[in-house]
């Protein structure tokens, strides 16, 4: 869990402050390691309520803070070719790639529904198709029992046929809750 969380009750829009995108307020969890690195920021910067001011002691508007900071940081570090919104969808992204449930990167992400974040990282969500691999080192919870009323296979149909074809009923499963068209 994260050690601290960020509250953005507000977002600084034409001059002044207003209700974020969404119009609510929100929480975002930050890192040990990003609160360590905000907190030694704030004791430099003494007494403000603003972590990074302007140089007239407001907020730091977005287009200047592309222009004046973002950009040059970009061209120091030879990463041209990314716009600053790009840091939000890799925020999301990694955190995907990390594991995190959906539900939790929409909630960081401040998306209304997780729809709208399952639209927006669908490549990242397809990344971890591989997770259906691992059930196959997952001791199962229960043994399959067979049903009563299940037919009897003959002895003669071997198990190979039975797998690629189902079985007498043509189904791949006697689980009938579990049947799908894609079995």
């Amino acid at each position: 869990m994260a050690e601290m969380a960020y509250h953005s009750p507000r977002t600084w829009y034409h001059n002044q402050f207003d209700l974020p995108k969404g119009n609510r307020s929100r929480y975002v969890d930050m890192s040990q390691q990003l609160k360590a690195v905000l907190q030694f920021a704030q004791t430099v910067r003494g007494e403000s309520d603003l972590l990074f001011p302007g140089p007239n002691g407001q907020p730091i508007g977005a287009s200047s803070f592309t222009k004046n900071w973002f950009r040059p940081t970009l061209r120091t570090a030879e990463l041209e070719g990314f716009a600053f919104h790009d840091l939000r969808h890799s925020f999301g992204s990694l955190l995907l790639d990390a594991g995190a449930p959906l539900a939790y990167v929409s909630e960081q992400m401040g998306h209304a529904d997780t729809v709208i974040t399952a639209q927006i990282y669908i490549h990242n969500l397809r990344k971890n198709a591989g997770f259906v691999n691992r059930l196959d080192t997952q001791p199962a919870a229960t043994q399959p029992q067979p049903r009563p009323d299940a037919p009897v296979i003959p002895a003669e149909i071997s198990q190979e046929v039975i797998d690629s074809n189902g079985g007498p009923t043509r189904i791949r499963t006697w689980n009938q809750q579990i049947m799908s068209l894609l079995l």
